[in-house]
């Protein structure tokens, strides 16, 4: 009986091919998902960086002061920020009796907080 060879049987070297089409598929799937990552990341980051400032600023306009006139700063991520305070006057009327307040508007501009954030009501 005559031996038959084995490698002559239809295959033209194409495997090869294949494989490595998959491969480049594979990356370019692993690269998509890893730029995608990436940007989340990278928005979750500067939304706790945001949330940070919100807070100071809460403090800020909790506290009780006069912050009208003043130029207060706050800390967000080991850096000062210059608090921008933007107040305007309104009249209360109660019963018969009428007063006049402030109304503190308090903002901070930074390149890590994805621009303004601001606290307070601005009519």
């Amino acid at each position: 009986m005559k031996p038959i060879h084995l490698t002559n049987l239809g295959q033209k070297g194409s495997t090869l091919l294949e494989a490595l089409v998959a491969l480049l598929l594979t990356s370019i799937i692993a690269l998509g998902g890893a730029l995608s990552i990436g940007k989340i990341l990278k928005t979750q980051r500067q939304s706790n960086i945001q949330q940070v400032a919100v807070d100071q600023l809460r403090v800020l306009l909790q506290s009780g002061s006069n912050l009208c006139g003043t130029t207060p700063q706050i800390t967000v991520n080991n850096e000062n920020l210059n608090v921008t305070v933007t107040c305007t006057q309104q009249n209360i009327t109660v019963g018969q009796s009428s007063i006049s307040i402030q109304k503190p508007v308090l903002s901070v501009t930074d390149d890590s907080l994805g621009g303004e954030v601001r606290v307070g009501e601005s009519s």
